[in-house]
């Protein structure tokens, strides 16, 4: 169950929580999954960026 399925079972039950205060206590307890992490985009080569010309033509 996440936090915000958490926050709506306890409003459901009248208690008045914010959903700050609720991931605190579920990190206090351990028990908050960690955080999905999407993989890093790699760079094929096929879109490498322009070489400048000159200095300070190419800031990205």
């Amino acid at each position: 169950m996440d936090i915000r399925r958490m926050h709506q079972v306890l409003l459901r039950e009248g208690m008045v929580v914010n959903k700050k205060k609720i991931q605190r206590v579920w990190r206090e307890l351990g028990s908050l999954r960690s955080q999905k992490v999407s993989p890093r985009q790699i760079r094929t080569g096929s879109t490498l960026p322009e070489a400048g010309l000159r200095p300070n033509e190419v800031w990205s």
